[in-house]
């Protein structure tokens, strides 16, 4: 490994986006309350940018002095930054599913939990102790997004090949 990949990947931002931030559980269930929303509306959302939308609450990683899972996991502060996305582009509201599961799915099962309500309520909701902090909660998470990850792809393979395979 060369001397400038062994700073990218010793670097404490990176090492925390590679071991505790989960971005392919993320990518799923975003993915996943997309799709579910966009067939509900008839929509056909952007799968690159379910992507990226279902990961922008860990923008706050970036942020000197901003709590991680604090006002960008808040569901208040995404909605009211999404309403004028949502007036302008009316397509819209499969990319808010998927913001939207960041916080109300995928951290919320965490044993950490997030700031649902803030700037109205700084109280860190979380769903009870299914998922305490243990030696092995990271294994499972990691295993668990990761699956997530594997049906989200085998489910984008079969959308691509479903012509071909059913003949419609």
């Amino acid at each position: 490994m060369t001397l400038r990949a062994r700073r990218f990947f010793n670097n404490e931002i990176v090492q925390h986006i590679l071991l505790h931030m989960y971005f392919p559980g993320h990518m799923a269930l975003g993915y996943f309350s997309g799709k579910i929303t966009g067939r509900i509306t008839n929509k056909n959302p952007n799968i690159i940018l379910l992507w990226i939308v279902s990961n922008l609450p860990d923008i706050d990683i970036f942020i000197p002095g901003v709590t991680h899972r604090g006002p960008t996991h808040s569901v208040i502060t995404a909605t009211l930054i999404f309403i004028p996305i949502l007036l302008w582009y009316r397509d819209g509201l499969p990319h808010y599913a998927s913001l939207m599961s960041h916080s109300l799915i995928g951290d919320y099962f965490t044993s950490y939990g997030c700031q649902l309500f803030w700037p109205v309520k700084s109280t860190w909701y979380r769903f009870g102790s299914a998922l305490q902090y243990g030696p092995n909660t990271r294994a499972y998470s990691i295993s668990i997004e990761l699956v997530l990850f594997a049906i989200m792809v085998g489910f984008m393979i079969y959308e691509k090949y479903k012509p071909i395979w059913t003949g419609k």
